[in-house]
């Protein structure tokens, strides 16, 4: 498969802590990719990085051919990279609608093509209320809606502007079971024309829903590959695994 993403020698440094140290990423077009590792492994700060909110201290992104280390992330957004957050960036009182066509008519707005004051509905948002199971719910207002329906919600907003990319940071935290299998469902359904980089603590939706996965450990890359392939690493079994399913049986004996 063509490669889409690739992230060169990429780090990141907050004062004395190195949060990305020398990460080299590739990931190709149409692939469902996952980011893993424990807390503090560097996920999301790759995937900002990535996205343009953080800017790297060293090494390249490349998306799409071009290089974009350089690129803001209204830049990078216009040319494909669309992202949702683990903190909620929707607006309650407005409708689901509302939330989707804003969206797209904030990716429009300049000087010359100010923001409507009055959200503006589009096939485009329909598009995408529809494809992530939420059509029904067009009119109700985000507050009075459940909250594995506004994760939902947060990655349509992401996808109204048709990105090539896709960053998810966590979209299934905090979810119930049902609530995760769901997502995981309407996540597999998205076209191949969108291309999914996620970070996700919930391996049971990592291993049901990635081609490849990337663990990271100590802000590096312990391994890259397919989910069979990660399952049987030893050094992934070690830094991450093994302690995952210690922290599951303990929880089962509790």
């Amino acid at each position: 498969m063509n490669e889409l993403l690739r992230c060169q020698g990429l780090s990141r440094t907050f004062g004395a802590v190195r949060a990305v140290c020398d990460v080299d990423l590739s990931v190709s077009a149409g692939s469902r990719h996952a980011l893993i590792g424990p807390n503090g492994a560097g996920k999301t700060t790759l995937l900002r990085l990535i996205g343009g909110s953080v800017a790297a201290t060293s090494g390249r992104v490349w998306f799409g051919g071009a290089d974009v280390t350089a690129w803001s992330q209204p830049r990078r957004a216009q040319a494909g990279v669309g992202q949702t957050f683990q903190h909620s960036t929707l607006f309650p009182t407005l409708s689901v609608a509302q939330n989707v066509s804003l969206a797209l008519q904030r990716s429009r707005a300049t000087p010359w093509w100010p923001l409507p004051r009055k959200p503006i509905w589009s096939a485009q948002a329909d598009e995408s209320l529809r494809a992530l199971g939420l059509a029904e719910h067009a009119h109700r207002p985000v507050r009075s809606l459940s909250y594995g329906e506004c994760r939902r919600l947060e990655v349509a907003v992401a996808m109204v502007r048709r990105p090539s990319l896709l960053l998810l940071d966590e979209p299934a935290a905090g979810m119930s079971a049902a609530e995760s299998v769901l997502l995981t469902r309407t996540l597999r359904a998205l076209p191949m024309e969108v291309t999914v980089l996620f970070v996700e603590h919930d391996l049971d939706l990592v291993f049901d829903l990635a081609t490849r996965i990337s663990v990271l450990h100590l802000g590096t890359v312990l391994a890259t590959g397919t989910p069979s392939q990660i399952r049987e690493n030893p050094m992934v079994q070690q830094a991450y695994l093994g302690s995952q399913a210690k922290e599951q049986r303990h929880v089962a004996r509790a």
